[in-house]
């Protein structure tokens, strides 16, 4: 089964939207377009690994760990990166105490190398009360999914909104507060919200669109988002944890800043042209997908301060990615099989 426009919010977080009408871009004018940066082609290597409702891949230590929703018989299919053989799958549905319970939507963290296993964090988006670590080794070992760590938000008064999971305990949420949308950061070892920042206080009739990518860089200085059908990436610096919202910007290719009416359109029709899809932080670099055409996906390469440096054209569409930080080698999913490509120079 392949993903759909339809099932792209299965994977997304809720928009993020600024304190501004209907008709703005969505930081209210702060808006940098991209300098001109020549595109530089990239052959992608099949891999020979087909994986049925693949969607998301994952790298630590020796696997590869591919999230696969739209797979009606497991959940995770992993790897080896050793020779991309399959060591195993995690099922949906565990059978002892303290194990992964069913989840219709959910959104997973970069994997964790740990002493006793390779871990993700994997929130439960369907009933918003709670947060799961997956312990990959001990499910591979004990023929199980175990999670080792349980943690209950449903005591936050933002508990309708989204969390993403940032290293071992600390989340970015994107939450509804009468309304309107923001973000918030929480501990969950000390049960404490560290900060959080309205972004848009009024929902906006005509639209209904999810955000496609987020991430914070590995220092906490600056994050990072986009929003599915925007052809922009938004950047909002951190300042002693907190989000400095004076300094946000958003910077795309395009010469103006598109509105949130013509994104409206787009999604209505189903017909979205350039846009970004996902966006991840590795080796000092954010790295998004942007997708200007049906048949391939554009790399673009911005550092910690926002600006663009590189773009890369891989030959077919990988929505969807992970990167190892020390060899540069980037694994993702064209049409459910495993590919990969090399981008390490670029990174540095």
């Amino acid at each position: 089964m392949k993903t759909t426009m339809k099932s792209l919010p299965t994977f997304f977080a809720l928009l993020l939207l600024a304190s501004c009408n209907g008709s703005d871009n969505i930081f209210n004018g702060r808006f940098r377009q991209a300098p001109e940066v020549g595109i530089t082609d990239i052959a992608c290597e099949r891999l020979g690994a087909e994986v049925p409702g693949g969607a998301v891949c994952y790298l630590a230590d020796t696997l590869l760990v591919v999230h696969t929703p739209m797979n009606p018989e497991w959940f995770f299919s992993l790897y080896s990166l050793n020779d991309l053989s399959s060591v195993g799958q995690v099922v949906r549905v565990g059978n002892g105490p303290g194990e992964y319970p069913q989840y219709m939507l959910s959104k997973c963290s970069p994997l964790l190398t740990e002493s006793d296993g390779v871990k993700m964090w994997v929130a439960d988006q369907s009933t918003d009360r709670t947060v799961e670590r997956i312990n990959f080794t001990r499910s591979l070992a004990e023929d199980r999914t175990v999670a080792d760590s349980i943690v209950d938000i449903s005591r936050l008064d933002e508990r309708r909104g989204y969390l993403q999971p940032i290293g071992s305990h600390l989340w970015m949420n994107y939450y509804i507060e009468k309304g309107g949308f923001g973000l918030l950061l929480y501990d969950s070892s000390a049960d404490t919200i560290l900060c959080k920042q309205t972004l848009y206080r009024e929902q906006h009739p005509d639209i209904g669109l999810f955000s496609a990518a987020d991430c914070i860089d590995s220092e906490r200085t600056m994050w990072a988002g986009a929003m599915l059908c925007f052809p922009q990436i938004n950047f909002i610096p951190l300042s002693d944890g907190k989000f400095d919202m004076k300094k946000a910007f958003s910077v795309s290719l395009d010469r103006r800043p598109v509105s949130l009416s013509e994104a409206a359109a787009q999604l209505s029709a189903q017909s979205p042209t350039q846009y970004y899809s996902f966006m991840i932080h590795r080796a000092g670099r954010f790295v998004a997908s942007y997708h200007a055409t049906a048949e391939s996906t554009e790399l673009h390469i911005f550092d910690d301060r926002g600006n663009l440096l590189h773009r890369l054209r891989l030959d077919c569409r990988v929505p969807y990615f992970d990167i190892d930080p020390a060899s540069g080698v980037l694994y993702g999913l064209c049409s459910e099989q495993l590919v990969r490509a090399d981008i390490g120079r670029w990174l540095r």
